[in-house]
């Protein structure tokens, strides 16, 4: 399943910060952070195929500032290319390729 925790870190940087995946490419489940300086609405953590289409929302909520960690499973997934785009309106807009390989 997917799932994001909070990761208790030092102090907050100075800027946004998505971390590559680790591992990637991939083939059952792979994780990366996310830091954020500030608490922030209306975040969306969503992961798209090649084509553009949304497959899958890891997250779509208020995070506070601090590290979180999200792990990505590959169960409804079919082997690929695709992309996590972290967005929030005015302050994130970030993007990770990944590669899912069986």
């Amino acid at each position: 399943s997917n799932e994001f925790a909070a990761v208790e870190s030092g102090k907050p940087p100075a800027e946004p910060f998505l971390s590559p995946a680790y591992p990637n490419p991939f083939n059952a489940t792979t994780r990366f952070t996310l830091t954020l300086t500030e608490t922030t609405p209306n975040l969306r953590v969503v992961v798209y195929n090649v084509e553009g289409r949304e497959v899958l929302t890891l997250s779509e909520s208020t995070m506070s500032a601090g590290t979180h960690q999200f792990t990505l499973s590959a169960d409804q997934l079919a082997s690929g290319v695709y992309f996590v785009h972290v967005y929030a309106t005015g302050q994130l807009d970030e993007v990770r390729k990944l590669a899912l390989v069986r």
